[in-house]
């Protein structure tokens, strides 16, 4: 293994990031998955070293305080994004090629890959909450891992955001109703879906998941002061998940959701569409 040191020199992390994209590209077993593994650990690491290290130097800390700092050759949202897509490609790789029956230290291999996920999953929260622009990075811990448990906290942090009443908290609101809209959208067409179609690998729990999201949609639906983008993924997750949802019916970007909600409930659809659109509406129902 290389220390952090070592490959977070400015020609170490661009070479790094080859090698284990070569590793990914296959063929591979379990050993070198695992070990492709420890290296984009070490990448997300480095990327939240560097975050660390930026936010000193805008808080006006001494020079002498990150004179150790290494500067890298590729920011540190870039080596997060590649780290985190990788991380959970590995994982899932590994899942395919594991023996779920059999038992490591008298502890069972489905259980021991579980917590793998898990921990996965966190440290992508994680990493998403230092940078909470890298919206794809919560989806895949969400993807990896869909547990109401992991979504509390998120929802809590998001909820601060909107409930922020200071002068200078608009563009936390804005960021957060962003980070909403990516993650009802991903509920309604991918979040765990993958983990439901495994039915040898149970992991967390998809539909407990799925009920916390659609509370949390309903929720946000019912803010006023909710953009137009927003409303049109908490309605299209509810109504993925068989859930009525009442929207303004003054919002023209609505219009096509507003049909869609009216198909869920067995409803003649809005008027402001036309036939084809009707048809339209209706596959995507169905």
């Amino acid at each position: 293994m290389e220390s952090l040191v070592e490959i977070g020199t400015e020609s170490g992390i661009g070479a790094r990031m080859k090698t284990l994209q070569h590793q990914l590209s296959g063929p591979f077993d379990l050993d070198s998955l695992r070990q492709a593994e420890i290296g984009l650990n070490g990448l997300l690491s480095l990327a939240e070293l560097g975050l660390i290290e930026e936010e000193k130097q805008v808080q006006g800390s001494l020079r002498l305080a990150t004179l150790a700092s290494l500067k890298h050759e590729v920011r540190d949202d870039t080596l997060t994004r590649f780290s985190a897509y990788r991380l959970v490609r590995s994982l899932r790789e590994r899942r395919r090629m594991t023996d779920l029956t059999g038992s490591i230290e008298g502890e069972s291999t489905a259980d021991a890959l579980r917590h793998e996920f898990q921990s996965a999953s966190r440290r992508l929260v994680s990493a998403w909450a230092m940078n909470p622009s890298l919206v794809q990075v919560l989806r895949y811990a969400l993807d990896l891992w869909p547990s109401p448990e992991l979504l509390e906290p998120v929802e809590q942090a998001l909820m601060s955001k909107l409930d922020d009443s200071q002068q200078n908290s608009e563009f936390g609101r804005r960021v957060a109703y962003y980070v909403l809209a990516d993650m009802f959208k991903a509920g309604a067409t991918e979040t765990g879906r993958e983990s439901k179609r495994d039915l040898n690998f149970r992991i967390a729990d998809v539909d407990s998941y799925r009920i916390a999201l659609a509370n949390l949609a309903s929720r946000t639906l019912g803010r006023v002061e909710a953009p137009w983008y927003v409303q049109q993924q908490a309605s299209l997750f509810l109504a993925s998940v068989g859930k009525t949802a009442t929207l303004p019916q003054a919002a023209p970007e609505l219009r096509f959701h507003r049909a869609l909600h009216s198909f869920v409930q067995a409803k003649s659809y809005a008027k402001d569409i036309t036939v084809e659109e009707e048809v339209v509406v209706a596959l995507v129902g169905h």
